[in-house]
């Protein structure tokens, strides 16, 4: 199961972020995130992603830089249905509101890392060809055709066209953003 540390925006204060581990469990298309403080408690929070919102597409009130920032680029927002145990049937883990309906969650995480950032993105695309019943799309976009086995996603598998479009100015500005950092280093160590 592939994991990341990533930032967890604030459910009420959009400025304040917490470390979180997220874990992606390709076997049952369950996304679990880590209690705050709490790296080594794993599955704290668990979710069956219905939708996963990228750059440009989620609301830019859920970032306070720039959204056309590199931070605000490693942006996702991951909306779905709660749920506690995977090891539960899934409709036990379904909260159920006073309309009788299950709740909906929605997390914001940024990540650290470019890298982080594709191998996760990739992996929720994954989840809908796995899982369908409980997603509309894994990014925006796209059809998926892969093969994935024993929890992690193949390098040659095949993934929806247009969340590899999706990545591309993401990954642009990633690495302009990394020659920038290499540059003004070399000129402080040249005096």
């Amino acid at each position: 199961m592939p994991e990341f540390v990533v930032r967890k925006q604030g459910r009420l204060n959009y400025s304040s972020w917490s470390t979180r581990v997220l874990t992606l469990d390709i076997a049952t298309g369950v996304v679990k995130l880590s209690r705050k403080g709490h790296p080594e408690s794993t599955d704290h929070h668990a979710m069956y992603v219905t939708s996963t919102q990228m750059w440009p597409h989620y609301n830019r009130m859920y970032v306070e830089e720039g959204f056309d920032s590199l931070p605000a680029k490693l942006t996702i927002r991951l909306r779905g249905l709660h749920g506690k145990d995977r090891d539960q049937p899934r409709w036990k883990l379904l909260h159920v509101n006073s309309a009788g309906i299950a709740s909906d969650e929605a997390w914001v995480l940024r990540f650290t890392s470019f890298g982080d950032f594709q191998h996760a993105l990739l992996t929720l695309a994954h989840f809908h060809h796995h899982h369908p019943s409980q997603s509309d799309s894994p990014c925006s976009g796209g059809a998926t055709t892969p093969s994935v086995s024993s929890g992690s996603v193949s390098p040659s598998s095949r993934v929806p066209v247009q969340v590899l479009k999706e990545l591309l100015p993401i990954r642009q500005a990633w690495y302009a953003n990394r020659q920038s950092t290499a540059a003004e280093d070399e000129a402080a160590l040249s005096f």
